[in-house]
């Protein structure tokens, strides 16, 4: 049995990245790192899907990573 240790590091916390985080935890990968650059999140299913974005919808939608 090898005693090899791993680590997985996704550079980017958008759809993608997250969405591969999840596949690697429920596949047994137990250390999986993801790293994100920007200081603000704009959580926006709306915006992506109907298209309507506007300043005042980014303000509400902003939230700063902790």
């Amino acid at each position: 049995m090898s005693t090899q240790r791993r680590r997985v590091v996704i550079v980017g916390g958008g759809s993608a990245g997250i969405s591969v985080a999840a596949r690697l935890k429920r596949a047994g990968e137990g250390n999986v790192t993801v790293t994100e650059p920007s200081e603000v999140h704009y959580y926006q299913p709306l915006g992506t899907l109907v298209g309507a974005v506007g300043r005042r919808w980014l303000a509400r939608c902003a939230r700063r990573h902790r």
